[in-house]
């Protein structure tokens, strides 16, 4: 088993993942049990998450930046 040290960048809102404006769709933020969901499943991409916190937020972009520990089987 391996622990590794893991960032990511995930979207604060719903549809568009790049924080920009598109067109009449209006872009809502994701609810706290979604984002902690799609954050977490980001993060199975990488190994089993131990533990993660949100660090920074860009408010621009609308972006998390994400830090985590993850276990692996290799």
């Amino acid at each position: 088993m391996q622990t590794r040290f893991v960032e990511l960048e995930v979207p604060l809102v719903a549809g568009d993942r790049t924080g920009k404006h598109m067109g009449n769709h209006k872009i809502a933020p994701l609810r706290p049990q979604a984002l902690r969901s799609h954050i977490e499943s980001q993060l199975t991409a990488h190994g089993i998450p131990l533990r993660w916190a949100i660090t920074h937020i860009n408010s621009q972009t609308k972006m998390a930046h994400v830090e985590a520990v993850v276990t692996t089987m290799s």
